[in-house]
């Protein structure tokens, strides 16, 4: 299957149409409105030519942890990255997508959440955050630089229609469920046709794994 058709079965699974989709990073300034809390998943990587694997629990049976666990070239065990999913509202689109936010981005947010100059809390706003930011990112930076965090401190309210559509979204909780069942059903039969999982290469960051590289 190509990746095409694998992001077109994957949108139509997952209640994700090409009108918004997937958020995706690019180089350089990105600008959106986080819309929800996040929900934090675990992914491991395990090669560069190969998409990240949600981790759905050890357990549950995901084979990446103990003997079945991605090992780097010294043979120690790789830990998973963190990503936060959640719904931001792209403004180089205005549409509402779904995002996997880096760790970094997401201690950003946090630390932002408690800096006086621009505090806020999730039961103060609706949605989540009062205003835009702006992430640079550079992925020849290293992991702890890639992803620069910029607020805005011009609060530009939601449209009436952008609140209404937001309301319609699945909670972000339950599309999370849906893309670890998904993920295990996966794992299932590609460990009963046999398909053996390549070693992470040289070079490969271990502390982040590029958006782009999920195709969904």
């Amino acid at each position: 299957m190509s990746l095409r058709s694998q992001l077109e079965t994957d949108e139509k699974e997952l209640g994700v149409g090409s009108d918004g989709g997937f958020f995706r990073f690019e180089k350089g300034s990105n600008k959106f409105r986080v819309l929800s809390n996040w929900k934090a998943i675990a992914q491991h990587s395990i090669s560069l030519n190969e998409r990240p694997v949600i981790c759905f629990g050890k357990d549950k049976g995901c084979p990446y942890h103990g003997e079945g666990a991605i090992k780097d070239k010294e043979g120690r065990e790789r830990k998973p990255s963190m990503k936060g999913i959640c719904y931001i509202l792209d403004r180089k689109d205005e549409k509402i997508k779904i995002a996997f936010l880096p760790y970094t981005v997401i201690k950003a947010i946090v630390n932002l959440s408690e800096d006086p100059d621009w505090t806020f809390t999730s039961e103060d706003f609706k949605p989540f955050m009062p205003y835009d930011l702006t992430i640079v990112y550079n992925k020849d930076e290293a992991p702890a630089d890639m992803y620069k965090t910029i607020p805005s401190p011009i609060r530009i309210e939601l449209t009436k229609e952008q609140l209404v559509e937001f309301s319609e979204k699945k909670p972000i909780e339950e599309f999370v469920e849906t893309l670890k069942e998904k993920e295990m059903i996966r794992i299932g039969q590609s460990n009963s046709e046999g398909i053996q999982d390549f070693p992470p290469e040289d070079g490969e960051d271990e502390s982040e794994v590029d958006v782009k590289n999920i195709p969904f």
